[in-house]
């Protein structure tokens, strides 16, 4: 008998979205499968997003050996993020689902931290590590009235929700966020701001949140050297995402406009291509 069946969920539900990476060279894999053994009591959903599967069956039946169970679903149709992390929450019930991407650089400890801090803070209904890219911390961060902003520091333990927003990377989210609080991925969004979105939604709520002592170092999409038409189609899904999520949250639309042109007109600038100017419906 399983521990559902008995009555007793899981601790904790990894999420691992896998997109054109073989599952043996997922650092996040790797690293997840090193520490199993200092939480136990852990279900996995490793989902690959690829358009042929990574799918290697030693990588897989290792990974099964170290956790109570571990799903590969192969959706080569690349499932938006915010319809399959409500998908795998629906379906794979746990006290907390830990949300990962393929490149998390996880420290050592991540498991044994995530699963100390929530059994001694029941109470808190999100944890969120201090991740950084290129040098530079990109989460926790704050979200003003239209925009975001990157902080130079932050402290672990209890914040306050008011004004902040974090990524999705390394973020773990208890069942009663959703269940109770009814808090949901927007999927309306597919890639860019699902994250803030849904921190926007769960401040409205909530008032704290919990800062992990653990630091993920990652790679950002943003941040990538890419070819000009890579960057066109990046900037316009994040500008339709922004405006979608404005638009979601019920924001005046019009300083969300002025602040969307704004960007155009810098990336333009800064490209040298007035073609950023365009597409303002393109969202995939």
């Amino acid at each position: 008998m399983n521990t559902v069946e008995s009555g007793q969920l899981p601790w904790l539900h990894v999420v691992v979205v896998l997109y054109k990476t073989p599952a043996q060279e997922s650092t996040t894999l790797r690293a997840l499968a090193m520490q199993s053994e200092r939480a136990p009591n852990i279900s996995m959903t490793i989902w690959d997003n690829s358009p042929q599967s990574v799918y290697e069956s030693a990588t897989f039946e290792g990974l099964k050996g170290c956790f109570q169970a571990v799903e590969y679903v192969h959706a080569p149709e690349n499932t938006p993020l915010s319809i399959l992390y409500n998908r795998v929450i629906k379906a794979n019930p746990a006290d907390i689902y830990l949300l990962l991407d393929q490149d998390s650089d996880l420290p050592a400890t991540y498991l044994e931290t995530l699963h100390e801090t929530s059994r001694s803070r029941p109470d808190i209904l999100l944890f969120a590590p201090k991740v950084v890219a290129n040098g530079q911390i990109v989460s926790p961060g704050q979200f003003g009235r239209i925009r975001g902003k990157l902080l130079s520091g932050i402290e672990p333990g209890l914040r306050s929700a008011e004004k902040a927003t974090v990524v999705t990377s390394g973020l773990a989210l208890r069942r009663a966020l959703f269940f109770q609080f009814d808090l949901w991925f927007n999927e309306k969004l597919w890639l860019y701001l699902i994250d803030t979105d849904f921190f926007l939604r769960f401040r409205s709520k909530i008032v704290s949140y919990w800062v992990l002592s653990e630091e993920i170092n990652h790679g950002s999409a943003l941040r990538e050297e890419l070819t000009l038409d890579q960057q066109i189609f990046r900037f316009r899904n994040l500008r339709w995402s922004y405006l979608t999520m404005m638009r979601s949250q019920r924001k005046a639309m019009a300083p969300a406009y002025g602040y969307a042109l704004a960007m155009s007109l810098s990336r333009a600038i800064k490209q040298r291509s007035a073609t950023f100017l365009f597409g303002w419906n393109k969202n995939r």
